[in-house]
């Protein structure tokens, strides 16, 4: 089985804010565009006999509908695995991370790095974003990620963190809310799921994701962190910026648990 991973920010044809955001009129728009990278994706995998299974991972997790791609779809927030949920069933042989989106502080359409609370996450010193923290989930259950789509600064993150994985730019970044956006990105994706198709296959999970790494993130108001600071095991490394310490899993988790309470 593949498991796609669905973001929004990254899909074909989006841009601003308000496509992506559940309860602006714009976001119907969004939601098409991504329904559409999903069906295009799943398509090729479908014509090698292959099951595949979706993961709504954005914002709310309410973006797609299973009826109208005809395939399974996780769908809600809060999920223990967040955008790779479902990662951890057996079957998956690989994961496909779809519409992603740049770290906080590139340069990249809409980047952020799970919430705008934080102005920079860093693992053992290393700025990461949505993309290396999904895949360092992954690895945690023996599960490679085989593809990658999003605008260029995704593209090139997605290098950097794991090379040789197949890219699917499907527009440029020209500004935050600005892209140049390529007509022919459903045939990059489709190149992009043919490419993967060899990467597939489980593995032993990856003894990094066991180590235990330090996690710090930069808030962007001290108010912010002054909320999530309470979470349990936190650190206070300055006024604005908060470290944990522990295995890849309970990083993610403390991550998430400060953005709720940053944003309460």
């Amino acid at each position: 089985m593949i498991l796609l991973s669905a973001d929004m920010e990254g899909a074909s044809g989006v841009c601003r804010w308000a496509e992506v955001t559940p309860g602006d009129p714009a976001h119907a728009h969004g939601c098409a565009a991504l329904q559409r990278d999903v069906a295009v994706v799943a398509a090729v995998y479908a014509e090698q006999g292959l099951p595949v299974a979706v993961v709504d991972g954005h914002w709310f997790g309410t973006n797609l509908r299973s009826e109208s791609l005809g395939l399974a779809v996780t769908a809600g927030c809060r999920m223990p695995f967040g955008m790779v949920e479902g990662v951890q069933d057996a079957a998956v042989e690989g994961v496909v991370l779809l519409a992603y989106h740049g770290r906080a502080g590139s340069a990249g359409v809409l980047s952020h790095t799970w919430s705008d609370a934080f102005t920079e996450v860093r693992l053992d010193g290393a700025a990461v974003g949505e993309i290396w923290l999904s895949a360092l989930l992954a690895a945690s259950v023996g599960v490679p990620v085989i593809g990658l789509s999003g605008d260029d600064v995704a593209c090139a993150e997605a290098r950097h963190w794991l090379p040789g994985v197949p890219v699917a730019e499907v527009k440029r970044a020209v500004g935050h809310e600005a892209a140049i956006l390529h007509p022919d990105a459903a045939a990059r994706l489709r190149a992009m799921a043919h490419a993967s198709l060899p990467r597939r296959g489980r593995r032993e999970p990856d003894p990094l994701t066991a180590r235990r790494h330090t996690l710090t993130a930069a808030m962007a108001t001290v108010a912010g962190a002054d909320r999530a600071a309470i979470a349990p095991g936190t650190q206070r490394a300055a006024p604005a910026e908060l470290s944990f310490f522990g295995d890849a899993h309970h990083c993610f988790n403390a991550l998430r648990t400060w953005a709720a309470l940053a944003e309460a």
